[in-house]
């Protein structure tokens, strides 16, 4: 399926905190990410103690909201398109 209303999607900014620091690589990474259309601004979040993961869900998560909030109904990911669990 076509959405075109992701063309005009930005990501505006990307912040990456580690949680509890002092577990080392048992920490749970938070990822923080700013979405633009041009018109309105979203923030979502993905954590995970893989960073890869924790991004993944985080843009996943803001392009679903802003074909949300165009009316869209978002995409089902099935399970060989998510990312695999550290």
């Amino acid at each position: 399926k076509v959405y075109p209303g992701v063309q005009n999607f930005r990501l505006t900014d990307y912040t990456v905190r580690i949680l509890d620091a002092h577990l080392a690589t048992e920490a749970v990474t938070r990822v923080l990410v700013e979405t633009s259309d041009g018109h309105d601004t979203w923030t979502t979040v993905g954590a995970s103690q893989n960073i890869i993961e924790a991004s993944w869900q985080a843009v996943k998560d803001s392009v679903d909201f802003g074909l949300m909030r165009s009316g869209v109904e978002a995409p089902v990911a099935s399970e060989a398109e998510r990312p695999a669990a550290s």
